[in-house]
């Protein structure tokens, strides 16, 4: 095909010879300008029957691996990572070496099932009880209320205060025989109880409020003056016998006496007693004209004035009794 007549081609060749070979027969370099102009000039060659296939321009993906290689010419992109793809690849290798596969059109996406809220605690309904039941529970119930009552009334140390306390109103009202006979049961019932023994001590002595403790004390000392000392000797034993008692007791135990509320005092009340008992004998001495005797029951009855008083410096009987000796 001529070139159009319309236009001038101006062809400017340039030749820069510099070749090792000639350097001894060139001075220097020689520099070979050619124009040329003219209509008949060779014509240009005929472009190729195709244009070459114009790339796809890559989207815009995230930087590739340092091991993966450059697209060449005429490869494709993977849409999803990236990767190089051959022209006529359907499936991107990469993708599927990584088991990469984006969901086709034709799947619809699936919904993931509810997630369930947080456990609660809900406390399991009260099974309902049988009217059996309920029943046997009452019976259980009325059972101990009866039983417990009777197994309290009939212990042996609710016994032993209930005689106690029979054998102290018995005392107070003068009938010191039934008390003598209500402080024994309660020692049947519990033999270490020396508010007891101490009890039927003084009622050997004639001890009462009811009037008669005066009248009481001179038949003792008429029958001590005639040699006969049978209640004074009992009176002394079961003092004793209370005072071992009150060795016996824990310190801190409550007794059930009001005046006598600890061992402690429960000895020292025991120890006065006795000083009467020495006293009663010492007279009964004295009357009989056995100056000796008597002599030795008035050291017998200071003795146990100081015993009481070291135990219980309060006890009113030991001081009225000592108050007696004091000259």
């Amino acid at each position: 095909m001529a070139p159009d007549s319309d236009h001038d081609d101006d062809i400017i060749e340039i030749s820069f010879d510099d070749d090792d070979e000639d350097d001894d027969s060139s001075s220097g370099d020689d520099i070979e300008i050619v124009f040329h102009d003219d209509e008949a000039a060779a014509p240009l060659p005929s472009p190729p029957s195709a244009p070459p296939e114009p790339l796809e321009e890559p989207a815009p993906t995230a930087p590739r691996p340092v091991a993966e290689q450059p697209p060449e010419s005429g490869e494709k992109y993977c849409p999803e990572c990236g990767f190089a793809m051959p022209p006529l690849a359907t499936e991107c290798p990469r993708c599927a070496r990584l088991a990469i596969r984006p969901p086709r059109d034709d799947q619809a996406e699936t919904e993931l099932p509810p997630v369930a809220g947080p456990a609660t605690y809900a406390p399991a309904a009260a099974r309902p009880r049988s009217r059996v039941g309920l029943i046997i529970a009452a019976i259980v119930m009325i059972a101990v209320a009866i039983v417990i009552p009777i197994v309290i009334f009939n212990s042996p140390a609710y016994k032993a205060r209930a005689a106690y306390r029979e054998a102290v109103k018995a005392q107070l009202a003068g009938d010191l025989e039934a008390a003598k006979a209500k402080y024994r049961e309660a020692l049947e019932y519990n033999p270490d109880m020396g508010l007891a023994a101490f009890g039927i001590g003084t009622c050997h002595l004639g001890i009462s409020l009811g009037g008669r403790t005066d009248a009481y004390v001179e038949r003792l000392l008429d029958a001590a003056t005639g040699g006969v000392t049978t209640e004074l000797d009992e009176a002394d034993r079961w003092l004793d016998h209370a005072i071992v008692l009150a060795n016996r007791m824990p310190a801190n135990r409550a007794l059930q006496d009001p005046n006598i509320s600890t061992p402690r005092k429960l000895a020292s009340y025991a120890h006065a007693m006795k000083a009467m008992s020495a006293f009663i004998r010492y007279y009964a001495a004295v009357l009989a004209g056995d100056f000796l005797v008597a002599q030795q029951w008035m050291q017998a009855a200071s003795g146990e004035i100081n015993q009481a008083l070291a135990l219980d410096p309060t006890n009113p009987d030991a001081r009225d009794l000592s108050d007696r000796l004091t000259p």
